[in-house]
């Protein structure tokens, strides 16, 4: 009996809950719901999911943002309580740096090969040329 009343408070406080976003909370919390992975499903947002679990994290996420904690404490809480996999979005730390720079350091390296490589072939062209000084080419030679 004592279980039944803990659901029946628990949704009647979800209900109440969705009924006090303002606005700018809606988006906030539509946010989350797209960058959280549910626990249940392979690689869906909460967005979409119907799963009972993430409909828990769900109202887990819109009290937090009830009680104006910030996204950076709301992320935490998600990666302390689920781990770093929960978020679609990686943070960005020593381990994920090379995720991040990578690709602008071996596009730099690229670029800078093959900016010498085009130098060194424009040098060796133009001393294979003949000297203009010595070969009049007016003259048809």
């Amino acid at each position: 009996m004592k279980r039944f009343f803990l659901t029946v408070f628990f949704f009647l406080f979800t209900i109440s809950a969705f009924a006090q976003l303002t606005e700018q909370q809606q988006k906030k919390a539509d946010y989350f719901f797209k960058i959280t992975r549910c626990p249940v499903c392979d690689g869906q947002p909460l967005e979409g999911s119907e799963a009972e679990l993430s409909q828990d994290l769900k109202k887990i996420i819109i009290h937090k943002i009830i009680q104006n904690q910030s996204d950076i404490q709301i992320k935490k809480f998600l990666t302390d309580t689920y781990g770093k996999d929960i978020l679609f979005e990686p943070p960005q730390n020593n381990s994920t740096t090379l995720l991040y720079y990578g690709p602008y350091g071996i596009m730099t390296i690229i670029f800078v090969f093959f900016l010498i490589r085009h130098y060194r072939e424009r040098g060796r062209v133009s001393s294979l040329l003949p000297n203009a000084k010595n070969h009049n080419i007016s003259q048809g030679d």
